[in-house]
């Protein structure tokens, strides 16, 4: 996985068990990991419980969203991948506000799969 090189590797219990997330800078870039089949049902879950992300667009691979936060908008992705015969999901933890940012963080999560 390419990912920023002051990136620390830290434990992340949110949405799904046993997952890890990386965090880098001041700690406003994180991406997040987790093994094993996944089901966005439950992101979609939590969405609604915190009432301020919306889904944007779904497939069965992959969902987009967006939040605001402070009167930004954020936008954020759920990415399912296969890593060998393992299907591996990653998502924006930390919701980004541009196009580039949202870009390093698609680019960090294709980079699992090469």
């Amino acid at each position: 996985m390419k990912a920023p090189a002051d990136a620390k590797a830290e434990p992340n219990e949110g949405t799904f068990p046993h997952a890890i997330a990386i965090r880098w800078g001041n700690g406003a870039g994180a991406m997040g990991f987790v093994q094993g089949k996944t089901n966005f049902a439950s992101v979609k879950h939590d969405f609604t419980v915190t009432g301020d992300t919306k889904v944007t667009n779904e497939t069965p691979d992959r969902l987009d969203a967006t939040m605001t936060m402070a009167g930004h908008d954020l936008k954020g992705f759920y990415q399912k991948r296969k890593v060998g015969d393992v299907e591996v999901t990653c998502w924006t933890v930390s919701f980004v506000e541009s196009d580039a940012d949202l870009a390093a963080a698609h680019a960090i999560c294709e980079s699992l799969s090469k």
